[in-house]
């Protein structure tokens, strides 16, 4: 079942929908997402959490597109740039994320999102998913996330990663969104072993430290977990469950990170 062309959003540079020989494959959305855990940026929205997005350019037609944003975060400025082309029967997907301006980075995303009512059942590593609308993240070190149909489709994201840097880590996940979509995300996160900063956030508050938060033990994020899951949610002291401890590396103007990745659709 080979990808024959594809349909783009015009606005945002976001691909909708995949042509095959005999039938369509809709995507309730796909694109970058960009962040430093005190801001966040999405090509979904074209917006985010302090953060601007802006098109700065994009050429598509029925195989191909290409766009470039301009991103600021409020740790400094970025640009994205995404390429998708239909080859092969396949859509070949590479997005590059550089620093304008010196930094931080916290993760870079590819993703996807599909209907859960086409799909029913998602596969990473050894664990199969049905859809349950847990909204849970399953997170693993690998490179390939797939779905089945119950026509017995299978449609296969596999990441490729173009760098050695050891201050960021790789992985995937897939998560049953209850607005009835499954979320496929090929990731690059800071490693929390080689952090320059780390960032806090509770409720609505976030802060952040070189030192306090984030030896490189990873303590406090153990210390959290454990105390939240043995006072249980209603104790008075459960609040410190709530807080989220991020790591971020530091990106000097010019530093870039890529994520090419390759999707097959086969019967």
């Amino acid at each position: 079942m080979e990808i024959q062309s594809i349909r783009v959003n015009s606005t945002n540079g976001l691909i909708e929908q995949l042509d095959l020989e005999n039938g369509t494959i809709l995507l309730r959305s796909s694109g970058f997402e960009v962040g430093d855990w005190i801001s966040f940026a999405s090509q979904e929205k074209m917006s985010g959490t302090r953060s601007k997005v802006k098109i700065t350019s994009i050429l598509f037609d029925e195989k191909r597109v290409e766009c470039t944003f301009d991103v600021k975060l409020a740790s400094g400025r970025l640009t994205v740039s995404t390429t998708e082309t239909v080859k092969s029967g396949k859509l070949c997907r590479c997005y590059k994320v550089r620093a304008v301006s010196d930094c931080l980075l916290g993760d870079f995303v590819m993703r996807l999102s599909l209907p859960s009512n086409q799909w029913i059942s998602a596969h990473i590593e050894d664990q199969h998913l049905s859809f349950q609308n847990s909204n849970k993240y399953y997170q693993k070190d690998t490179e390939i996330v797939w779905l089945l149909s119950e026509a017995g489709t299978m449609l296969e994201s596999s990441a490729h990663y173009s760098h050695s840097d050891q201050r960021v880590r790789e992985c995937s996940y897939v998560r049953d969104e209850p607005s009835g979509n499954w979320i496929i995300h090929h990731r690059i996160v800071a490693h929390s072993d080689f952090a320059d900063i780390f960032v806090g956030r509770f409720r609505n508050l976030t802060f952040t430290s070189r030192k306090i938060l984030a030896p490189s033990s990873g303590w406090l994020q153990r210390f959290l977990l454990e105390r939240n899951e043995r006072i249980g949610v209603k104790s008075a002291l459960a609040f410190l469950g709530t807080i989220q401890t991020q790591a971020c590396i530091e990106l000097f103007s010019g530093e870039e990170f890529e994520i090419s990745s390759t999707l097959i659709v086969s019967a």
